[in-house]
């Protein structure tokens, strides 16, 4: 074997074929190389001097091979597969997209496996694209807040060049490195030289496929929009859609308190709106526990103001009441009552000691968060905060989301996402920080469930309008009733009606409710014939007779009546022929008062 080209070569075979043996170098190149330096291809490779194969060696390093060359290939790919074409996505998933040997009769698409064709999985073959119309192509910006990268296209997927603001010269060989190449500057230089190469390439009509959220995003999409030498034909969004209703949430590093949540997808000018919504309500209704009262004792009694001094602590009454409001609690059960903790402190060294939160005796109802907060130094003999009449009280601060403006607050932020040249949507981003008591999900998810109640309350109110309407319509079936002896009401009603007095006369607590409800005056007939033995078996005596006096209206079907019964229409209809002198009231209908009728409409 003889190494050219970094390839171990066969040295038994001709120059030209042994040539092929290189990735990078077919025939025809193998033969352009023969020419170059004059010998004769039919020449075997033992019989080449050191002179020879220094020549071929010189020659072959004017070409991409072998590893260069699967780097190039390997880069297009990337690109192929960054901007969402078939073919890149189809090589980017086989794991060995590249030939072993360029004699080979067949190509990655084309290659066999066990006598059957490579299938990719998950991707579906596109459309045939149109053939490659001259001075057309499509920029593919991939935006990220590290960097900006934009691919010029052909129609058909095939990339002319690739420009990242990590190549970008900005004079004297200067390149940017790190955050700074999300920036907005360095997009709109990555913008004019994709504007400069496309004009290189003949290419004039473009189209601009934005994908992802980045800093240099609304700058690429100026500056082409304005761009002289190129028509901006279409502007498309290609970032995937999340699914329905989901929110991005990401964690502050080195805050776990803290944490960002990104709405996508928002109407135009409905990103402020719901920002500072729910801005306002997470600062103010987010239930939390606060301390609100303090008891304070020294040896020479109670303190009964924050003014007075205490022997033997160093801190005064003030700065000692400032500590306590800081410590943060966590309710274990709920329970809106007055909670209690104590804490006895006997300092019999003869050193000063150091008082904490953890100190508290511990309590099952409550947890403290922070127990190494800092509360108070206690003197050499001292003993302190023995529970004594007099409070102090605190101005207590209920809620566990931070507020103020040191940067460690409720804020949001609201970004306009261009998804195409006539449409815009935009991206609320979140920020919660909380104390430690509640997780800023758990904060989110409270006001957003508070936000449900309350509109749906808002909304039940809204379609109660009609309930003035449906009692006149039941005043109207009353009428009715008590005129011609026969009301047709639909099923849906009757069975509602039908369950509820049921359900009234099972309850032996409100017999009384039903035998002073149901009276003539206020009759309405049912579309119902028959009820349960465990219904009609407490009825009240004055409700059976009414029942009784009233003549037999049309006959419902089975069907109807399992419905009520829950079960099915054939063994409630054996169960009538097997049992006929069971109390059941046939062919008689049920009673019910227009003023229940009223309320159940109205709940």
């Amino acid at each position: 074997m003889v190494r050219i080209g970094n390839t171990e070569i066969p040295v038994n075979k001709n120059v030209a074929v042994a040539l092929t043996r290189i990735y990078g170098i077919g025939k025809a190149r193998a033969q352009v190389i023969i020419n170059n330096i004059n010998i004769q291809g039919q020449k075997k490779v033992r019989d080449l001097v050191e002179e020879e194969v220094k020549l071929i060696s010189k020659e072959i390093s004017k070409f991409l091979v072998e590893g260069q060359l699967k780097e190039k290939i390997k880069k297009d790919i990337s690109k192929q597969a960054r901007i969402g074409t078939y073919r890149g996505l189809r090589l980017s998933r086989d794991p060995c997209p590249l030939p072993l040997k360029q004699s080979t009769r067949h190509n990655g698409r084309t290659a066999r496996l066990h006598g059957r064709r490579r299938q990719t999985k998950g991707i579906a073959k596109t459309k045939k694209i149109k053939k490659v119309s001259e001075g057309r192509g499509i920029i593919h910006g991939t935006f990220s807040f590290n960097n900006t990268i934009l691919d010029l296209s052909k129609e058909n997927g095939d990339v002319l060049t690739t420009v990242s603001a990590g190549s970008v010269d900005l004079g004297n060989n200067k390149k940017v490195t790190g955050t700074k190449k999300g920036t907005p500057f360095m997009a709109e230089k990555v913008a004019k030289e994709i504007i400069r190469r496309a004009v290189e390439f003949g290419v004039y009509n473009v189209e601009l496929h934005v994908k992802k959220v980045g800093a240099g995003r609304d700058t690429v999409i100026k500056t082409i929009q304005e761009a002289k030498s190129l028509n901006l034909e279409a502007l498309v969004d290609t970032t995937p859609i999340p699914l329905g209703g989901e929110i991005e949430e990401t964690t502050v590093k080195d805050h776990p308190n803290t944490a960002s949540f990104v709405f996508r997808h928002l109407p135009t000018t409905m990103g402020v709106t719901i920002g500072n919504y729910l801005r306002r309500i997470l600062i103010s209704c987010v239930s939390g526990l606060a301390p609100v009262g303090v008891i304070i004792s020294d040896k020479n009694g109670s303190v009964t103001s924050k003014y007075t001094t205490l022997e033997g602590v160093v801190e005064t009454t003030v700065y000692l009441i400032s500590n306590l409001k800081q410590i943060i609690l966590e309710e274990k059960k709920l329970k809106e009552e007055i909670i209690c903790l104590e804490i006895k402190v006997e300092n019999k060294t003869k050193e000063e000691r150091i008082v904490t939160a953890g100190d508290f005796l511990k309590s099952k109802e409550v947890q403290i968060k922070n127990p190494e907060l800092y509360l108070a130094t206690v003197a050499p003999g001292g003993e302190h905060f023995e529970e004594e009449e007099n409070v102090i009280s605190l101005d207590a601060d209920y809620s566990p989301v931070k507020s103020g403006y040191e940067g460690d607050q409720v804020n949001f932020e609201v970004n306009t996402a261009v998804v195409s040249l006539t449409k815009e949507e935009e991206e609320l981003t979140l920020t919660v920080s909380t104390n430690g008591a509640v997780k800023p999900k758990n904060a989110l998810l409270e006001v957003l469930q508070m936000s449900q109640n309350l509109y749906g309350k808002i909304i039940d109110s809204l379609n109660s309008k009609d309930i003035a309407w449906r009692k006149h319509a039941l005043n109207n079936l009353v009428t009715d009733a008590l005129l011609y002896g026969k009301v047709e009401t639909s099923q849906s009603m009757a069975k509602c009606l039908t369950r509820l007095f049921a359900k009234l006369v099972v309850n032996k607590k409100h017999l009384g409710i039903v035998d002073k409800l149901f009276t003539e005056q206020y009759l309405l007939l049912i579309n119902v014939e028959r009820m349960s033995k465990k219904v009609v078996s407490n009825f009240p005596q004055k409700v059976y007779n009414l029942c009784l006096q009233i003549p037999k209206g049309y006959v419902s079907t089975y069907k109807f009546i399992a419905e009520f019964l829950n079960s099915s229409p054939r063994a409630v209809g054996q169960a009538l022929k097997n049992n006929p002198s069971s109390p059941i009231i046939p062919c008689h209908r049920i009673i019910a008062s227009n003023y229940f009728i009223g309320g159940f409409w109205g709940e």
